[in-house]
């Protein structure tokens, strides 16, 4: 019996030594320190990861810009600066709601007729879209910049 205990007690041990013999190179090669969090940028800094649901929109301006012939930098530089899309078409070409609609809902129509042919959509969806198209078309040009930061606000196209 004391054998026995003696066994149990020796393989223990050298259960154990080899286990520690084992686990300690990987114990070291990992730090002891919690990973640090990342701080937040400061002020000076730029948020450097990307988000796609930032670009939500990109194509809209874009397409606007070529419609009023500018470059997209300078009407959304126009738009920051508080000044509807509605604003700077009156500027730009001396469009009103009306007129900058009609061009806008032509472009976005002819966009949903590309994407019904191509079978991207069903034709049900294509009328569903070109439905609601003048209420979300009016929505995107009367809003400012200031507007799209307020969640909830800003119309999505």
């Amino acid at each position: 019996m004391k054998n026995t205990h003696i066994r149990i007690v020796l393989t223990s041990v050298l259960s154990m030594t080899i286990l520690l013999a084992w686990i300690t190179p990987v114990l070291a090669s990992h730090p002891t320190e919690p990973p640090s969090k990342p701080t937040a940028p400061s002020g000076a800094e730029e948020h450097k990861h990307r988000h796609p649901h930032h670009k939500r929109g990109a194509g809209f301006l874009k397409e606007t810009a070529a419609l009023l012939g500018i470059q997209q930098e300078t009407l959304i530089k126009d738009w920051k600066q508080g000044k509807t899309l509605k604003q700077i078409a009156k500027e730009q070409k001396g469009w009103d709601e009306a007129e900058l609609l009609k061009k806008l809902t032509e472009s976005h129509s002819a966009k949903i007729d590309a994407a019904l042919q191509a079978g991207s959509i069903t034709k049900e969806q294509a009328e569903l879209a070109k439905k609601s198209l003048p209420e979300r078309l009016k929505k995107m040009i009367n809003y400012t910049y200031q507007e799209r930061q307020q969640p909830n606000k800003a119309p999505h196209i």
